[in-house]
């Protein structure tokens, strides 16, 4: 589990119930989390770690794929 900051107790406690690792000390600290800070426990981690994440700085992009575009392009590379 990745978990952010959560400020409603009943929020926090459902975590609490999901998550055997999560102690009350890191519970407690969930409200004054800040941005890009998360708790991170589960099956990857022996215990709960507090983590930072940096901001993206790449390209933000969506949608569909030109496919149509992509094929015509590789076949005008090929030999």
């Amino acid at each position: 589990m990745i978990i952010m900051r959560l400020i409603e107790p009943n929020d926090q406690m459902h975590v609490q119930k999901a998550s055997e690792t999560l102690s009350d000390d890191f519970l407690s600290h969930l409200p004054s989390l800040n941005i890009g800070e998360a708790v991170v426990l589960g099956l990857m981690t022996p215990v709960p770690a507090m983590v930072k994440v940096s901001e993206f700085s790449g390209k933000l992009s969506c949608g569909d794929l030109d496919i149509e575009s992509i094929w015509r392009e590789m076949m005008l590379k090929e030999p």
